[in-house]
């Protein structure tokens, strides 16, 4: 969906163009409003929108001076600028420095939904560019001379590319029905990157589908600065964001985080090693026995599915489905039986209460621990310990 802001001085002339907008036909929607230039720099950053429609004579900042303060800032959203006046000059200058179109007020209705669509077009004109530019980036080796060349045609399409540092995550989801669903896993890998966007100093990120491989979308991610701890501690602070929502489930993805690169002809290799620890592509086996041992030596611990899925980079759903069909019980029963057989080694020893028993093997309440012993054994840790006090 395409995000649309509107600036104008006049509230009636912002509720007139929000009239005349085919919103629905368009996928398009209002995201903010403001009522001149500075309130509209303020509000961009929350707001992401990818178009402005923008009043040429404001105070406070007219329009020229907004779209001269968007193209120093690199921003890639379009404007439309509109205006009373039917000054070439203005118009010449307004399009010089960035305007994608030009309309007098009053504006008319079918000339309005016209310029947005023009703006749309070049909006996926230029993603489609920059996704080939990538993506032959990602499958070719390519050489500084290369990468130097296609850097600039990236920044004449988007000046938004260029920096210190570049963090590359590989997704592979798993879900068969991801066709319909992948709009939507495009728009919340968008979302969480934006929030982490201005706290983690990235400067611009694209997400982007792997023509080659149907279950496969990359994120490119473009630093102000290469500070590796930094940078890689944004890249998995994202990666866990992505499995905080139900989406994590519902797409059943897993993700493979590559090397920092500082050049862009390092992207193949970043790719590769990205594509190597994506956790999904380690053979089930090996993924199965790294997470079984981890439960086998930290039981004691308050563990959850969410914990382990996020460890390993994979969904909750996924890795369920792995302990059911590898080790033939859930991961709720590995968890509980290996607890519980740690529970009666401990009864052998005399001097382990019960209630630190409990607590050494992972139970907090003694009482539930009572319940799922008795359950699992059909005698109580006394009974049991008794027993075995009788066999000395």
């Amino acid at each position: 969906m395409y995000r649309i802001m509107i600036v104008d001085d006049e509230k009636m002339v912002i509720e007139s163009i929000k009239g005349k907008i085919n919103w629905n036909d368009l996928n398009a929607c209002l995201v903010g409003e403001a009522c001149n230039g500075a309130e509209a720099l303020q509000k961009i950053p929350q707001c992401f929108p990818n178009i402005l429609i923008v009043d040429m004579r404001m105070p406070i900042m007219d329009g020229l001076e907004l779209i001269d303060r968007l193209r120093q800032s690199n921003s890639a959203v379009k404007v439309i600028i509109t205006s009373a006046y039917t000054d070439f000059e203005y118009t010449k200058k307004a399009i010089c420095i960035g305007a994608v179109d030009y309309l007098v007020k009053p504006v008319k209705k079918e000339e309005l939904n016209q310029a947005i669509l023009n703006a749309i077009h070049k909006i996926k004109v230029n993603r489609f560019e920059v996704t080939e530019i990538l993506s032959r980036m990602i499958k070719n080796e390519v050489n500084p001379d290369e990468a130097e060349l296609l850097l600039e045609q990236l920044q004449s399409l988007d000046n938004h590319w260029g920096g210190n540092a570049y963090g590359l995550l590989v997704i592979k989801h798993y879900n068969h029905n991801i066709q319909p669903l992948q709009p939507n896993l495009i728009k919340e890998l968008t979302k969480a990157i934006a929030v982490l966007k201005s706290n983690h100093g990235i400067s611009h990120f694209q997400v982007f589908i792997n023509r080659d491989i149907q279950n496969e979308l990359d994120v490119l991610i473009c630093f102000h600065s290469y500070l590796p701890s930094d940078n890689n501690q944004s890249l998995k602070e994202l990666t866990r964001s992505l499995f905080t929502g139900d989406y994590g489930e519902k797409y059943q993805i897993s993700i493979g985080i590559g090397p920092l690169g500082r050049e862009l002809f390092e992207l193949k290799s970043m790719y590769q090693e990205a594509t190597y620890t994506v956790k999904g592509l380690k053979p089930v086996r090996r993924l199965i026995y790294e997470a079984r041992q981890y439960l086998d030596e930290n039981f004691s611990r308050e563990i959850k599915l969410k914990d382990l899925a996020q460890k390993y980079f994979v969904s909750e759903e996924y890795l369920s489905r792995l302990f059911k069909e590898e080790l033939g019980e859930g991961f709720s029963e590995y968890l509980t039986r290996i607890r519980l057989e740690k529970a009666m080694e401990y009864l052998g020893e005399p001097r382990v209460t019960i209630s630190q028993i409990s607590s050494l093997v992972g139970y907090t309440d003694t009482k539930y621990f009572f319940r799922i012993f008795k359950k699992k054994f059909n005698l109580t840790p006394s009974e049991v310990r008794k027993q075995l006090e009788e066999k000395v």
